[in-house]
């Protein structure tokens, strides 16, 4: 296995085991679009703000990282499939979205395509970092 694919296992493995630890917390909800069960990460981010801010005003690099370098969201412009950033208010909810992103990019955004990952350097540096913050909040609650 190489050190990408590694990556991308242990930030799979890390997201997956975090949202169901947030299930077994009670943070779910109905879909609105589909019947099932989702995590209600916006709850989360409510209880637990102040602790996602004491990671967020951190020195660390990883975290400066995800601030400064947030990931982009796939959409759609003018008939085309782009990326654009979400623009947020604070660092809280900024590291909230960019793990979503993050995830929603690998699984969805044609970042990986089960042999290579695109944009390879800032994408391994984007998994890194929110394999670090999904640790961090791991620790906390």
């Amino acid at each position: 296995m190489t050190e990408k694919h590694e990556v991308i296992y242990t930030f799979i493995k890390s997201f997956i085991g975090f949202e169901v630890k947030l299930k077994r917390l009670n943070y779910y909800k109905k879909s609105v679009k589909r019947k099932n069960v989702e995590v209600d990460w916006d709850s989360f981010e409510k209880d637990y703000r102040e602790v996602i801010l004491i990671i967020a005003n951190s020195d660390d690099k990883h975290i400066k990282y995800l601030l400064t370098n947030p990931p982009k969201k796939m959409c759609v412009k003018d008939n085309s499939i782009t990326f654009d950033r979400t623009v947020t208010d604070n660092a809280a909810n900024e590291l909230m979205i960019s793990l979503r992103a993050i995830r929603n990019n690998l699984f969805h955004g044609g970042k990986f395509d089960g042999e290579e990952l695109s944009g390879s350097e800032r994408n391994m540096t984007l998994l890194k970092s929110a394999i670090f913050v999904l640790k961090k909040l791991e620790l906390e609650i």
